[in-house]
C-alpha cells in the first residue's frame, strides 16, 4: 500500500507544473553619513566659523547645525536643527552669525544624504567683540624709523598689536607688508 501511495505521488508531481519565483537579493542598505570629521569654531566679533574637513562622500545632499547654550547642566538648542543654506557634499565651512559676545555656545554640524541625518560633531566656542582702534596715535619720525605712540585703551584682553606701512600715490594706497605683529606686545604696550 505505501508502495501505490508513493507512486501516486510521484506521478502527481511529475504531471504537474512546478513555478518557481526568483527573489531578487536586497539592496545593500545605505548608510547615513558619518559625523563631520575636526570640527572646529573661529571666534570673531558676534560670530563663529565653522569648519570640517571634506569627507569625500558624494552621497551628502547638505548640512544641518545647531546652537546652544547651558545653563545649570542643561543645553537649550537654538534653532534646533536648521539646514545650511546651499551647502551640499563639497560644503566645508559656515558661519553662525548673531551671537552674543562673551557666551560660550556650543556647536553641532551634522551631514544629511538620502537615508537621513549623520552623527553630529560638536564643538564649543565663544565669540568676542574685536577690539578698538588704538586713539592717539602718533609718529615720532626718524632716521629710516618711526616710533608710534597711543594711548592705553584700558582693554586687559588684548593680546598683541600689529602694524602696517602704506604709501600713497595718486590717492592710491599701497601697504607693505599687509599686517605685521609687534613682537611682545600685549595689553601693556
Amino acid at each position: 500500500m505505501r508502495f501505490k501511495a508513493l507512486t501516486a505521488i510521484m506521478s502527481l508531481l511529475a504531471a504537474s507544473t512546478l513555478a518557481l519565483s526568483v527573489l531578487a537579493a536586497p539592496a545593500l542598505a545605505q548608510s547615513v553619513p558619518a559625523a563631520p570629521a575636526n570640527l572646529a569654531g573661529a571666534a570673531g566679533d558676534a560670530q563663529v566659523e565653522l569648519s570640517w574637513d571634506d569627507p569625500s562622500d558624494t552621497s551628502i545632499t547638505g548640512y544641518d547645525y545647531r546652537v546652544g547654550t547651558t545653563s545649570g547642566g542643561t543645553t537649550t538648542w537654538s534653532p534646533d536643527w536648521g539646514g545650511i543654506s546651499g551647502s551640499d557634499d563639497s560644503t566645508t565651512s559656515y558661519t553662525v552669525t548673531g551671537l552674543t559676545n562673551d557666551t560660550e555656545y556650543t556647536f553641532e554640524v551634522r551631514a544629511v544624504n538620502a537615508n537621513g541625518n549623520g552623527t553630529a560633531a560638536s564643538v564649543t566656542a565663544t565669540p568676542i567683540a574685536a577690539p578698538v582702534a588704538p586713539t592717539g596715535l602718533w609718529g615720532e619720525p626718524a632716521t629710516g624709523q618711526m616710533t608710534l605712540r597711543w594711548d592705553d585703551p584700558g582693554d586687559a584682553s588684548l593680546t598683541g598689536y600689529e602694524y602696517r606701512v602704506g604709501t600713497t600715490s595718486g590717492g592710491t594706497t599701497t601697504w607693505s607688508p599687509d599686517w605685521t605683529s609687534i613682537s611682545d606686545s600685549d595689553a601693556t604696550t
